[in-house]
């Protein structure tokens, strides 16, 4: 099978993320992506991107705060989460 460069980067990608949402929901100390209320609505699978850049922080996938955003903002842009519709929440699908 031939991939294009795009197709090996959004697989890399998508790969990433799984790998991500995997770890993040089989950490035993991280109840982080949960089903969350916000002025009486539930947003479901939704983590708080501060303690997502914690947990990379913590967990040595990034080294600083700045990059962790970063790291972050290009899997948004890419359309593996967005946000939820409030100031603290954001919602992932993988």
């Amino acid at each position: 099978m031939d991939f294009s460069r795009n197709e090996g980067k959004n697989l890399y990608f998508i790969l990433l993320c799984e790998n991500l949402r995997y770890r993040l929901r089989a950490d035993p100390d991280s109840q982080m992506i949960k089903d969350r209320r916000y002025h009486l609505k539930i947003y479901p699978n939704c983590f708080v991107g501060r303690d997502l850049v914690d947990w990379l922080i913590k967990h040595g996938e990034a080294a600083t705060r700045n990059t962790a955003i970063q790291s972050m903002c290009i899997l948004q842009n890419m359309g593996f989460f967005h946000h939820g519709g409030c100031v603290k929440t954001i919602i992932i699908y993988l």
